[in-house]
C-alpha cells in the first residue's frame, strides 16, 4: 500500500510510540515489529490502512470539488468573452448604421424627388439596423449579466472546494490525533500490564482482571485466562455447589450456594436452569446413581447403576473408573418408570448440599398380629427411602394398642424385617389397650434402598391389635434423613 505525504506523516506520529520500528501491512497488518514480536494497534484503530484510507478520501473529495469550481470558472470566463465580442459586434452595427444615417441625410440636401425618396427608404434601414444593433448590444448586456453570475457562481464553489478541503486537512488532524491518542492508551496498557506481572512475578500471586480477563500461573508462566478458564485452575476438585431434586417428571440439578461443579479435576458453571434428566429407559426398582458430565460445552446427567468411587487425584465422588463422571444423587425410578420423592417414598437424595427430610405412614385401618416372635403388623405402614453410607437414620413410633385378653405387647421398629432396633418396648395392655410409642437412632445402613416398618409379637393364643376399637387407625410412623 502506498501513501501520499499527509498519510505518512500520520504513519510516522504512530511510529514513534512503538520504539520507531518499521510498519510493513503485508507481515504485521494490525501493528509494528518491535524487539521481535508484534505491537498491535489498539482494537478501536484496527489497522493503519484505515486511518490512512479515511484521510485520502477526505482529500479525493475536497479535490474533486476544487476541479469542478475550477472547471465552471472557464465557463464562465468563456461566457464573458462571448458576451464582450457580442457588444462590440453591436457598438460596429450601431457605427455603421450612423454612417448610413448621415449618408442618408446629406443624399436629401442635394437630391431630386426621386432621389429623396430613395434616401428617406435608407434612412428607414438605417434606423432599423440601428434598432437592431440596439437590441443586439441588449442581448449582449444580458449574457455579460448572465457571465457575471456564473462567475460568481464559479466563485462560491471555490469556495465551497477550499471549506472542503480544509474539513479534509481538520479530519486529517482529527485522525492523526486520535491514533496518537490511541496508541498512547496502549501503549500506557501495556506499560500497566508489564508492571502488573512484574509485581506478580515478585510476590508470586495471580493478577486481577485486565480486559475481562485474568491473570492467572499455568505451568509455571502467567497467562490469561476467561473467567470460565480461571475458576477450572483456581478451583479445582474443590467445587459442589449444587442439589439434586425432583421437579415435576424429571429430576433436576440446580444451582446452590453458588454455581460452580469440579468435573475431571475442572471447575464447570451449572446453567442458571439447572439440568434436567428423566428416567425414560430406566429399570424400576431399582437404585440409580445420577452423574453430571460434560457433553462438549454442555453439561448434562445421566442414571447410572455402577457405584461411585473417590478420585485420587482431586478427592471427589465419580463413577467407578471413569473421572469425567461426578457424583451428584441417588434415586429410584418407580413403576412408569417415573421418579418420585414423598412423604412414603424419598427416593430422590442429593448427594451435594443434602436437606433435611422425612418420611411419614400410617395404618388406613386397625392391623392385627398373632405372631409369637418379631414380625411385620403390616406393610402399608412402611417409610421407604433411600440412604447415604454416612447417614444416621432416626425413627419414631406413634399409636395405640390393645390384646384380646390381659397379656403383654412387644413392639419397635424395625429396618428392612430384621430384628427390632434397641428401644423396643414391652407394654400390659387388655381389651381396652393403651397407647405405645417408641424412638430409635440407625447408622451403618448400607448405601442404597431401606424400609423402616412396624414389628411385633405377643404371647400364643392372643391377637394384639394397632389401632382403636373402632378400626380407626391410630398408628403412624416417622423417619427422619
Amino acid at each position: 500500500m502506498s501513501y501520499n505525504a499527509t498519510e505518512q506523516a500520520a504513519i510516522d506520529r504512530l511510529k514513534t510510540k512503538y520504539n520507531s520500528n518499521a510498519y510493513d501491512p503485508a507481515t504485521n497488518p494490525g501493528g509494528f515489529a518491535n524487539d521481535g514480536h508484534q505491537e498491535n494497534f489498539p482494537a478501536a484503530l484496527e489497522d493503519t490502512g484505515t486511518v490512512g484510507q479515511a484521510v485520502g478520501d477526505k482529500a479525493d473529495e475536497a479535490a474533486a470539488s476544487e476541479a469542478t469550481a475550477t472547471t465552471q470558472a472557464g465557463i464562465a470566463t468563456t461566457k464573458a468573452g462571448e458576451a464582450t465580442a457580442s457588444e462590440a459586434t453591436a457598438t460596429t452595427q450601431a457605427g455603421i448604421a450612423t454612417t448610413k444615417a448621415g449618408e442618408a441625410a446629406a443624399s436629401e440636401a442635394t437630391a431630386t424627388t426621386g432621389q429623396r425618396a430613395a434616401a428617406i427608404a435608407q434612412a428607414g434601414i438605417a434606423t432599423t439596423k440601428a434598432g437592431e444593433a440596439a437590441a443586439s448590444e441588449a442581448t449582449a448586456t444580458t449574457q455579460a449579466g448572465i457571465a457575471t453570475t456564473k462567475a460568481g457562481e464559479a466563485a462560491t464553489s471555490e469556495t465551497n472546494a477550499t471549506t472542503k478541503a480544509g474539513e479534509a486537512a481538520t479530519s486529517e488532524t482529527n485522525a492523526g490525533n486520535s491514533a496518537l491518542a490511541a496508541a498512547g492508551s496502549a501503549s500506557d496498557a501495556d506499560d500497566a500490564a508489564a508492571a502488573a506481572v512484574a509485581a506478580l512475578a515478585a510476590a508470586n500471586l495471580p493478577a486481577p482482571i485486565v480486559n475481562d480477563r485474568v491473570l492467572v500461573t499455568e505451568g509455571g508462566a502467567y497467562v490469561f485466562k476467561t473467567f470460565e478458564e480461571a475458576k477450572a485452575l483456581l478451583l479445582p476438585g474443590t467445587a459442589g455447589e449444587c442439589r439434586l431434586e425432583k421437579d415435576g417428571a424429571n429430576l433436576r440439578l440446580n444451582p446452590y450456594n453458588g454455581n460452580l461443579l469440579t468435573i475431571d479435576g475442572a471447575a464447570y458453571t451449572i446453567p442458571a436452569a439447572g439440568v434436567a434428566l428423566a428416567a425414560t429407559g430406566l429399570t424400576i426398582d431399582t437404585d440409580h446413581y445420577i452423574y453430571a458430565y460434560m457433553n462438549s460445552s454442555t453439561m448434562t446427567l445421566e442414571a447410572s447403576t455402577t457405584a461411585h468411587a473417590t478420585d485420587a487425584t482431586t478427592g471427589v465422588e465419580i463413577k467407578t473408573g471413569d473421572s469425567t463422571r461426578t457424583l451428584v444423587g441417588l434415586a429410584r425410578p418407580i413403576a412408569g418408570p417415573a421418579w418420585v420423592d414423598s412423604e412414603t417414598q424419598r427416593f430422590v437424595r442429593s448427594w451435594f448440599n443434602r436437606k433435611a427430610s422425612h418420611c411419614l405412614n400410617a395404618f388406613t385401618t386397625a392391623r392385627s398380629t398373632t405372631a409369637t416372635s418379631w414380625s411385620e403388623v403390616h406393610t402399608e405402614i412402611r417409610c421407604e427411602f433411600l440412604a447415604w453410607s454416612d447417614e444416621v437414620v432416626a425413627g419414631n413410633l406413634n399409636s395405640y394398642a390393645f390384646v384380646n385378653g390381659s397379656n403383654m405387647v412387644y413392639h419397635g421398629i424395625s429396618f428392612d424385617g430384621g430384628d427390632v432396633e434397641t428401644g423396643a418396648s414391652a407394654s400390659l395392655f387388655g381389651s381396652t389397650g393403651g397407647a405405645i410409642g417408641g424412638a430409635v437412632s440407625k447408622s451403618g445402613l448400607s448405601e442404597g434402598y431401606h424400609y423402616a416398618t412396624l414389628s411385633a409379637y405377643t404371647a400364643p393364643g392372643f391377637t394384639c391389635t394397632f389401632g382403636h376399637l373402632d378400626n380407626v387407625a391410630g398408628l403412624s410412623l416417622t423417619v427422619g434423613l
